[in-house]
C-alpha cells in the first residue's frame, strides 16, 4: 500500500523537478524516484543507511547523513518525500523545526508526503517489532487534529489523509499536502 503512495504522491506534483527523500534508509524509494526520472537527494540519520544506499545504486554526493531536525537546506525541492520517519521524532521538534525547515525547502506549491502512527502521546518502546537488532525507539502517536493543526500552523493545505492498519499492525495516517 504504502509503494501505491508514491504513484498518488507523482500524480500531485505540479512539475518534475527535485525531490528530497527524508528518512531515505537503504535508498529503495529513492531508486523509485530516480528510475521515474526526479532527481533526488536522500537524507538520514545512519550512515550505515547511507552505505546500504551506495551499494544498491545511489550516488554518495546525492545521499546525506544528517538529523532532520538539523535540516538547513539551501537548495529547493518540488516534493519532499517522508516515509516511515517522523514518527521517531517528539512532536514539539516536528512542530517547531522540521516542518518550518520543510515549508522553507519546498518550493511554491511544493508537495509533501509523510505517515505518522495514529494514537497519543509519545513512548520510548523497550522491544519494537521494527527493531530486529534490539533496543528501545522512540515513538511519537498521533491524533488527527493534531495533524491538521500542525499543518496549519506551518502553512500546509491537506491533499489526501488516509488512515490504515500497515506497518506493525497499528493504526497509521498517511497524508500527502501542499505548501500555501
Amino acid at each position: 500500500m504504502l509503494d501505491n503512495d508514491i504513484d498518488e504522491f507523482i500524480l500531485n506534483l505540479t512539475k518534475k523537478g527535485k525531490l528530497l527523500n527524508v528518512g531515505a534508509g537503504d535508498g529503495r524509494d529513492s531508486l523509485v524516484f530516480q528510475n521515474r526520472r526526479y532527481q533526488t537527494m536522500s537524507i538520514d540519520y545512519s550512515s550505515k543507511m547511507k552505505e546500504l544506499a551506495v551499494r544498491s545504486g545511489i550516488n554518495e554526493k546525492d545521499y546525506l547523513v544528517l538529523d532532520i531536525r538539523e535540516l538547513n537546506e539551501n537548495e529547493t525541492f518540488f516534493g519532499i518525500w517522508a516515509s516511515t520517519c517522523l514518527y521517531h521524532i517528539n512532536k514539539a521538534d516536528l512542530s517547531n523545526k522540521v516542518f518550518p525547515a520543510f515549508n522553507k525547502a519546498l518550493s511554491d506549491k511544493g508537495i509533501i508526503y509523510f505517515n505518522l502512527f495514529e494514537g497519543k502521546g509519545e513512548i520510548l518502546d523497550e522491544s519494537p517489532k521494527s527493531y530486529e537488532k534490539g533496543g528501545a525507539r522512540f515513538y511519537a502517536y498521533w491524533q488527527k487534529s493534531e495533524i491538521e493543526n500542525l499543518l496549519e500552523v506551518n502553512k500546509f493545505e491537506i491533499l489526501s489523509f488516509k488512515s490504515d492498519i500497515i506497518l506493525f499492525e497499528k493504526p497509521f495516517f498517511r497524508i500527502i499536502a501542499k505548501k500555501i
